[in-house]
């Protein structure tokens, strides 16, 4: 390879982490922005003394269309960064979801905290600013990928509406969270219960995953789609309040004090209508777009968009 070409990535999920490490491997000097200060993006973990709440992606599941995907779970699994749970038919992450992402981003150079602002064409490439915690200021690299949510995306690319046109056509919706503990165990059969109708889509009992455990129990609730609309400039604890109180209306049960409740929105949870391609790309600007909204709603869809991407990057080298 001439040189050694640089490369900006803003975001620090999986299809941002995947593409950076094919780059990285083939000897691109990368660099990871995320205005997180963790990894993993939506495959998400939040921890503390109540218990450990995976309040974004359940689970990973293996895909024998996606190029790569078995391959890298596999050596997740050698790394102990997940382990199947039966519950979902699927792989969490240890010792939280998040960490599924580990064995993608080690050795890479992660901006945790930094909050990229602004996109700037230079004579000899780009400029990207990031305000984080430690510096503010400009960031110079060949090209910049981004592999953020697509109304994210397309901020980000007002100044090229070419591009910006080219992801118009995905779209994303947001989804509540509840993230709630309980001192003793729900009398509620299954960890992972999935109702088609009904305020609660989706409960999943935290504690009982892999690696978990602890006194208490915890659960995740996330919401529906037409109940997070309805209910969306709610503030965090009301929103939480509100869906806990329909989760023991949809699972029968008397309603019971939590020792913990909290809230998340995610104003871009998952993908609505997928792009129907990979990535997008203008090879002359140097400047790509990926993430899962581009071929679905999975873990392995960002994946899959990820590494497409940077296999195109590799291939004009």
């Amino acid at each position: 390879m001439a040189g050694m070409a640089s490369v900006g990535i803003v975001g620090a999920g999986m299809a941002g982490l995947a593409c950076a490490r094919l780059l990285a491997e083939a000897g691109m000097r990368v660099t990871v922005f995320d205005k997180s200060r963790g990894r993993g993006g939506r495959m998400a973990t939040r921890r503390g003394p109540e218990g450990v709440f995976d309040h974004g992606a359940v689970a990973l599941r293996d895909r024998a269309d996606v190029p790569g995907w078995s391959a890298w779970l596999d050596a997740a699994q050698s790394h102990e960064a997940v382990a199947f749970w039966p519950a979902a038919q699927g792989w969490v992450g240890l010792p939280g979801m998040s960490g599924a992402v580990r064995p993608l981003a080690t050795g890479l150079t992660v901006r945790g905290g930094y909050e990229v602002a602004d996109l700037r064409q230079t004579a000899t490439g780009w400029a990207l600013s990031a305000r984080g915690e430690a510096d503010d200021g400009w960031t110079t690299f060949d090209q910049i990928v981004l592999a953020v949510p697509q109304p994210q995306a397309s901020t980000l690319l007002a100044g090229w509406p070419n591009l910006q046109q080219a992801i118009a056509g995905a779209s994303m919706r947001p989804v509540w969270t509840a993230m709630v503990r309980f001192d003793e165990a729900l009398a509620i059969d299954g960890d992972l219960i999935d109702w088609p109708t009904g305020p609660v889509q989706q409960a999943v009992r935290c504690s009982a995953r892999p690696g978990r455990g602890g006194g208490g129990e915890a659960w995740v609730l996330h919401a529906s789609a037409d109940w997070t609309r309805q209910n969306l400039e709610r503030d965090k604890p009301e929103a939480a309040r509100l869906l806990l109180d329909r989760f023991f209306e949809q699972a029968g049960l008397r309603a019971v004090a939590p020792t913990l409740l909290d809230g998340h929105r995610w104003r871009y949870g998952l993908t609505d209508r997928p792009l129907g391609q990979a990535f997008v790309r203008d090879a002359r600007l140097r400047l790509g777009v990926c993430g899962d909204w581009c071929l679905g709603a999975q873990a392995s869809d960002a994946f899959a968009s990820g590494t497409a991407l940077a296999r195109a990057l590799l291939a004009d080298q």
